[in-house]
Parts: structure tokens; sequence; C-alpha cells
């Protein structure tokens, strides 16, 4: 470490430029980054230039190294990279996390100075010491700003969650003021259980949501109830997270199905977005365990960069609850988890959860999600249709493979998808698809019904579980 103070300086020439709205707040309230300045002279980490991280990333200068600087060691002459400590900080976030985590942990430090707030994530969780997985990523929402509370809770198998709004104040990239429909979750457990599922639940999240949320839940933070507080007992923590208004995915594609052949449009939509939801979490390293209807539901965000429409119907995955860091061993007691119906062969046989696993489960929604489309045929015409696009039952077969390693990763199956959508729409001049079917062969309707493959071999689908 060494620090410099030269003859003349600006003292914001180091300083890191994480986004304009953080950098200019800074500025102009002449506000520095932890550990950016000693006794006025700015902390340098020195590393040799031609082994710094730098000279393979200067097309990255400007987004992650606007810190540093370089210079000459006086007696050996070598070149040398010097780093301010926020931007070390910044550029690990960066590189174990992703670019918007970086840039959220200095927003958090800039709005906490702005409404006066002292971090106190370790004194709300009641942990002693240190807590450096939430220190600056996890925020404290005051319970004050949670309002208009409906008392009547979501009983779910991972705790309670109750309806709320948040006063959210302007942070640095709000242009105002936010009243945000929220969903207060917390678990119904007891004693040591209780605060072990809680805190894995919330190690999930702040994971895989806290930071950017595509095509998943997202997640807020966490706020603690004050004393006398009723109905909730002091010190209940409760996790904060956006509201789904919409309902389940399989309400949804109730209330939106009409028969019409442009139901299939909705449903590859529908599909795409539960793939891409489950690659950001695998990419985050977390396994969810529990994919099933209720654990993905509707949610509609604002588009303001979108000039054909002000709002847009997202898909999100939610609950965490038994989501699994894929590097960690861990139980809460129990061996199974999640819902039965959705489980995988490896999961029921052996209790071995995975990556792959979480395909099945998602391969096993997206054939609910047709047979939801069977039903409306089925009332409005009197007459069943089980007739499906080659495409899509394609998917759904392989995400069911019943070897583990025959089903493809989250991501290939994203691109997968998204490679048919597009050659469908390409093959169409009309806006409509041009599907070719796959039938059902024995007019059955029914998941568990016996049916035949396409060599012509009968299978039981409580072993193979493949509806087509």
């Amino acid at each position: 470490m060494l620090v410099w103070h030269p003859e003349h300086r600006v003292k914001f020439d180091h300083h890191l430029h994480t986004e304009e709205e953080v950098y200019r707040f800074c500025v102009n309230n002449e506000l520095y980054f932890q550990e950016y300045l000693h006794e006025d002279g700015i902390i340098f980490q020195q590393t040799p230039l031609k082994t710094s991280a730098i000279c393979g990333e200067l097309h990255n200068y400007w987004m992650k190294w606007n810190d540093c600087a370089i210079t000459q060691h006086a007696d050996s002459r070598q070149w040398l990279l010097l780093e301010t400590i926020p931007g070390i900080q910044f550029r690990k976030i960066y590189e174990e996390r992703d670019h918007i985590a970086a840039q959220r942990y200095f927003q958090r430090f800039v709005d906490d100075y702005r409404f006066g707030r002292v971090s106190e994530v370790a004194e709300v969780l009641g942990l002693t010491g240190e807590s450096p997985q939430y220190d600056g990523f996890l925020e404290t929402i005051p319970f004050s700003e949670i309002h208009s509370i409906n008392f009547a809770p979501l009983a779910g198998a991972n705790g309670l969650v109750y309806r709320a709004k948040w006063t959210c104040p302007q942070k640095i990239d709000m242009p105002a003021s936010e009243i945000r429909e929220v969903a207060l979750k917390t678990t119904r457990l007891t004693a040591l259980a209780d605060e072990r599922k809680f805190l894995s639940e919330l190690d999930a999240s702040l994971r895989a949501l806290a930071a950017r949320s595509v095509r998943c839940i997202r997640f807020y933070g966490i706020t603690k109830v004050p004393r006398n507080c009723e109905p909730f007992p002091p010190d209940t923590l409760f996790m904060v997270f956006e509201w789904a208004e919409l309902g389940s995915v399989l309400q949804y594609l109730n209330s939106r199905l009409t028969g019409a052949r442009k139901d299939w449009e909705i449903l590859f939509d529908c599909i795409e977005d539960i793939a891409v939801g489950l690659d950001e979490l695998h990419r985050n390293n977390i396994i969810h365990r529990d994919i099933h209807p209720n654990n993905v539901l509707i949610a509609t965000r604002p588009t303001p960069r979108d000039a054909s429409t002000s709002i847009s119907v997202e898909i999100l995955l939610v609950d965490l609850g038994e989501g699994l860091a894929a590097d960690k061993e861990q139980s809460l007691g129990r061996k199974y988890y999640g819902n039965v119906e959705y489980w995988a062969p490896e999961v029921r046989k052996h209790h071995q959860y995975s990556f792959a696993s979480d395909i099945y489960s998602a391969g096993r929604l997206m054939a609910e999600m047709v047979q939801v489309r069977w039903r409306i045929v089925l009332q409005k015409t009197g007459g069943m249709d089980q007739s499906v696009p080659r495409e899509i039952a394609q998917i759904i077969r392989m995400c069911m493979a019943k070897a583990p390693e025959a089903r493809p990763n989250a991501e290939d199956l994203v691109y997968h998808i998204q490679d048919v959508h597009m050659e469908l729409m390409r093959e169409t001049s009309d806006g409509d698809y041009d599907i070719v079917f796959d039938n059902m062969v024995d007019g059955s309707h029914e998941l568990n019904a016996n049916v035949e493959s396409e060599s012509g071999e009968v299978l039981d689908l409580d072993e193979d579980g493949i509806p087509f």
C-alpha cells in the first residue's frame, strides 16, 4: 500500500466512477468512498504492471479501471499499477457477482449517506461479529416505510406471506419516490430451525435476486418489526419481495388462452421466460429445488424504453425457501424438498438434487401448462384436441429425460428455445406460426395416462412423466 500526496491535484482524479449519478453526487457533496483517502492523500495498492489484470482488459477501462494510475519505481524502474481500495472492492464484486451488483454496492453507500442511515444489518439479523456476505449488499428497510398491510397471510410450505405497500424513498438512480406493492415473507417454524431457514432463504435470495432479477422475483431487502406493533411479535423479520399481482402461471394461462391457434405463441413465451429465469438462478449457482406452478408467478413491469407499450407481463420464478447453493451441503432436517409431483426420478429414488433436477421440474410444469389449453378446448368445443406443436413437445421431452445427463443445462435450453422461436417467426409472413403438430394417440387427457412413444413403445407416466 502507498499514499500519494501530489502537489497539485483534484480530489476526485482517481475516485472510482461506478455510474454517472453516483459520481456526480459524490463530487457535488464532497463524499468519498471508504478507504479512498488517508490524511488528504490517495491510497493505492501497487501491482507490477506486466502481471496486472488491466493489461488484458483495456477495452473495459472506463467501466472497471477508471480509478487507477501508473507509476515507475524509482530504483527498480519497474512499471506499477496503482489501484484505489474502492476500485479493488468494485472489481472483486464484479468478478464474484456481476456489474449490476458492483454498481448497487456503491449506490447503497451513497443512499445511506443521503438518508442518514447507518448500516445495521448484523444488528437487525441478530448476528454477532462481521457479516461480509450482507454488508453493503443487503438493504435494511425501516418498518415505518411499510404500510397498508393485509393481515390475512397467504400460507405456503416455506412460510407466511403478507401483502403490503412500501413507500420507497427516492434513491440515487430513481427519478422520484415510489409506492410499491410488496410481499412480506417470514418463516413459520420455531427457534433454531426458524432462524436457520430464514437465513438459508435470505442467502439464496441475496445471491440470486438482489442484483438483477431477469424472470425472477425482485428481492428488495429485509425489515424488522419494532416493539408494540400488533399483531406481529416484536423483532419479527421479514424479507421484502416484489408483489406478483397476476397470480400463478396456470391462473394466468386459464385467463389468457382461448383455444385459438394464437395460444401456442403465448405458451411459447411462457416456456421461454421460465427457462430464462432458471438460467439466471443457475448462473448464480442456486438450485431452486421447488419448481411448481405456485412458485412461478406473473407480474407487470413498466417498460419506459419501449415505445410500443407502457407495461410488460413477465413470468417470474419465486420462493427460494428450498434453494441451495450448488457448492454447499446443507440440510434443514429433511431429505426431500419441494412438491412431490415435480420431483425428478433421481430425487424420488436417491434424494439427488441438482441443476438437472430443476430442469426436469420445469419440463413437468411446461407439460401442465400445455394441458391448460387442452382443457380450455374441451370446455369450448366438447371435443378433445391433444395436439402439441412439435417444437414444444421436443423441448418438454428434452427437459424430462429420465437420465439427468441427457437433459440440457439451463443456458443451452434458453438458446434452443430462442432459436426455435425465431425460426418459427421467420417461417410465417402473417404473424401466425406455421405449426407442425404431434398428436396424442390414445385419447387420454390425464397426465398419468399411458401413451405411446415415437417408437411405438407404451410408456407409464408414473415412471417417466412425459405426457406426449
